[in-house]
């Protein structure tokens, strides 16, 4: 003989808000990770429980010539007001400097993008298709132009791999002209031009206003020391700038 259900009477407003507020606090509870959940369990013991007891203790003094005399109520007050002080406090500045962290990081969230690998291009240079590549990173610069990476491996590959100095140095400099550089990269530059033009193409002067940058740029650093250094040299290599011949009148 089946049984028949007794019907359930429909939950109220206030029970269905209790139990959805309930389970939501579950909720936030299960999504914290472990550090958040020890900072919560450090600022109630270093601070909560501590907080509770002094609370006691000042709500009890100050009740004691009360009338009529209320030292529980008291007691309960002051211990529930400088716990929840010393126990939310702590968190909240802890999440404004996670709020700094993650700005510092950016809008996202997330640390600053990896350098590009180009890996396309790096598999193709890996099996000797040096041609192949170079036009796989002239595909990467007509993306982004402002990028000196690709520019700079195009120059590496015609000078070191296809004997092309000449067009490494136009890629180079082009690098200079085109691309967004940081000081490191931009060092990097400016030797891998003078390398080229004193020992690849044989003209040592191209290499003069290099080094000049180079000293001025990087001045008191060992960098700019090395380039001021060489740029005297080669100098007193090349001997005095003959004048320049006048025209007969």
């Amino acid at each position: 003989m089946a049984t028949s259900s007794v019907p359930q009477p429909p939950e109220g407003p206030r029970r269905v808000f209790q139990r959805e507020t309930s389970a939501k606090g579950r909720r936030r509870l299960r999504d914290l990770d472990a550090a958040q959940r020890g900072l919560v369990l450090r600022a109630v013991g270093w601070g909560g429980i501590p907080g509770a007891a002094i609370g006691a203790a000042v709500g009890w003094f100050l009740t004691l010539d009360a009338r009529p005399p209320i030292p529980a109520a008291a007691i309960l007050l002051g211990a529930a007001l400088l716990a929840t002080v010393a126990t939310v406090v702590p968190i909240l500045l802890a999440g404004s400097a996670g709020k700094a962290a993650l700005l510092a990081l950016g809008s996202s969230g997330r640390a600053p993008a990896r350098r590009k690998e180009y890996s396309f291009a790096q598999s193709l240079v890996a099996r000797g298709l040096f041609e192949k590549a170079i036009d796989a990173y002239q595909e990467e610069v007509a993306r982004a132009p402002a990028d000196p990476e690709p520019y700079l491996r195009i120059g590496r590959l015609l000078r070191d791999e296809l004997g092309r100095p000449d067009e490494a140095a136009a890629w180079l400099r082009r690098a200079r002209r085109d691309a967004v550089m940081s000081p490191g990269q931009e060092l990097i530059l400016s030797r891998e031009l003078v390398e080229l033009y004193r020992n690849r193409l044989g003209r040592p002067e191209k290499a003069l206003p290099e080094l000049a940058r180079m000293a001025e740029r990087f001045a008191e650093t060992p960098d700019g020391e090395w380039a001021a250094r060489e740029l005297a040299e080669l100098k007193r290599g090349m001997g005095p700038t003959p004048p320049a011949s006048s025209s007969p009148s």
